[in-house]
């Protein structure tokens, strides 16, 4: 569930280099609310004039930032200011598929479409052929629980054959 969906008072504030979002926002329980807020610019970035989930700092780049309660939700909009320096038109990022509200508290939720993964590659090589490649995926600033990828790949092929496998405890998949 998003935030806006469980929470009263959503407001935004410019405090100096940085944008906070303020709620009321329903405890656990979900009888009564308590003040929560976020720092919009810990996962919100400016990408050449476009708001950027997994970037930082848009707040630094942006003028005439305000909330617009739309029908699926909150959205932040903005002037952002492109490369070249000049403005792009206002643009918006609706805060309901990033935010959520974890028992009064405003958190980042996950997203699959634009978090900045962070890679850790793991290479076994046996005789000099690769046999196995490993990828494990952190999230920036959401989780450090992503699941590991894994690769077996056949010693006498330059590209393997992949078939996905996912092993019991649902955290990795081997190909």
């Amino acid at each position: 569930m998003s935030f806006h969906e469980s929470c009263d008072l959503i407001r935004i504030e410019v405090r100096g280099d940085h944008t906070v979002l303020l709620a009321a926002a329903k405890n656990g329980d979900g009888d009564e609310t308590v003040p929560a807020e976020i720092v919009l610019d810990e996962q919100i970035g400016n990408g050449d004039g476009w708001f950027v989930r997994g970037g930082e700092n848009f707040t630094q780049t942006a003028h005439e930032i305000e909330l617009e309660f739309r029908e699926d939700g909150p959205w932040l909009t903005a002037y952002l200011t492109e490369v070249d320096g000049d403005d792009r038109e206002r643009q918006g990022i609706n805060l309901a598929d990033h935010i959520g509200n974890d028992g009064g508290r405003l958190v980042w939720a996950v997203s699959h479409q634009s978090s900045l993964l962070i890679l850790t590659i793991f290479i076994d090589l046996h005789r000099n052929n690769l046999v196995r490649f490993t990828a494990a995926a952190a999230a920036s600033g959401l989780s450090d629980d992503f699941p590991s990828v894994s690769w077996r790949l056949p010693q006498a092929a330059f590209t393997p054959r992949l078939e996905p496998e996912w092993l019991p405890d649902a955290d990795t998949v081997r190909f």
